[in-house]
């Protein structure tokens, strides 16, 4: 960007840059020219498409009864008789899990702001209070991809997010079914068989684990890169865009390819599944395994339960929890502490409605 000024009749001077003199070195100059602030793109895909049930406790143990009915159906009997004998009693475990605790703090020092120029001007100093809330807004933003970051951990593990490991993990497939996790395996490298065929299955097990209650608007997948690439472009897919598209390209079938205009990738398949590619990054790793997929239902609820816990200080200690708590202390020495922290867990009570994919 550069502004032309007018210094004289037919003559004008481009400026390019502006500077400032630095308030802590008479010979150091600022370039202000530009006043965009570069902040990290944060993803938040899953968070937009997962709205887990939240319950707030007065105590850091998640205590609750998962119960497994058995329903028993009549059979045909001589009128004489009365029918079989049925127990279809409904078998009840409790269970104890212990609520990790996440906690961030910042502390800003007098040293911090003095002699810091306050950004986008030549001259005025920076202020404590507005470090303060600049550094309330990184901690508020680091939550957002801490909410990430565990949903992602729980799909694509099938575990509680426990990274330090200061309370034990809880593996939910064998928390709750008793067995290991079940894997749908997308088998792309045949022209034979159409992939349509892996998420009707995925879809037939999701349905088949569905709750008393539970009902469903359709079915997304969180696709790595490689199983995104490798399934879009299957030849079975290919072939049929291009027998069935026409003078002018006007298939529906083409149209659910046009989606390159959009943040994320996407197409539905013949499986009527909607398959996103999801190249998120958090810490360098990868949300989503690139060689993987997980098949989910829209709409159905009680996929996920997020439980708070109460911070364990005077004044909450056996209150009923909230998401998040902050506090400030400030001194006049010292500067203003922050300290901010969620007592919180993601489980996934009903584990089988989240089908693990791989391909090969």
């Amino acid at each position: 960007m550069s502004v032309k000024l007018q210094v004289a009749a037919g003559r004008s001077v481009e400026v390019t840059k502006s500077l400032v003199r630095d308030l802590g070195n008479l010979n150091g100059l600022h370039d202000i020219t530009s006043m965009v602030a570069e902040r990290p793109n944060l993803p938040t895909l899953i968070s937009q498409i997962v709205n887990p049930v939240a319950q707030f406790l007065q105590t850091n143990t998640f205590e609750h009864d998962y119960t497994v009915y058995t329903q028993a159906m009549p059979s045909d009997k001589p009128y004489a008789e009365r029918g079989v004998v049925v127990d279809a009693r409904p078998v009840t475990k409790t269970h104890l899990h212990k609520v990790p605790s996440f906690g961030v703090q910042a502390h800003i020092r007098p040293s911090d702001v003095l002699r810091r120029r306050k950004a986008g001007t030549a001259d005025l100093l920076e202020t404590m209070e507005a470090v303060v809330l600049e550094d309330m807004g990184g901690i508020s933003r680091g939550w957002d991809l801490f909410t990430e970051k565990s949903l992602a951990h729980a799909i694509t593990t099938g575990t509680l997010y426990v990274p330090n490991g200061t309370v034990a993990s809880v593996d939910f497939y064998q928390e709750y079914t008793g067995g290991a996790r079940p894997v749908v395996n997308y088998v792309l490298s045949t022209t034979t068989v159409h992939p349509r065929k892996y998420g009707e299955e995925a879809r037939r097990r999701i349905l088949d684990n569905l709750l008393e209650g539970q009902q469903v608007d359709g079915f997304i997948a969180l696709c790595g890169t490689a199983f995104f690439d490798e399934l879009m472009s299957h030849p079975k897919w290919e072939q049929a865009m291009i027998d069935r598209s026409g003078i002018q390209g006007q298939d529906p079938l083409i149209k659910r390819f046009e989606n390159f205009s959009q943040q994320y990738r996407m197409f539905r398949g013949a499986d009527d599944i909607l398959y996103i590619e999801y190249a998120g990054v958090i810490g360098g790793s990868a949300l989503i395994p690139t060689n993987e997929a997980y098949i989910m239902p829209v709409g159905a609820q009680g996929i996920f339960t997020e439980v708070f816990a109460p911070a364990e200080t005077m004044g909450y200690v056996n209150t009923v929890a909230q998401r998040e708590y902050m506090w400030r202390v400030d001194s006049v020495f010292d500067g203003v502490k922050l300290y901010s922290e969620s007592n919180k867990a993601l489980f996934m009570i009903n584990p089988l409605l989240v089908q693990k994919c791989t391909k090969s």
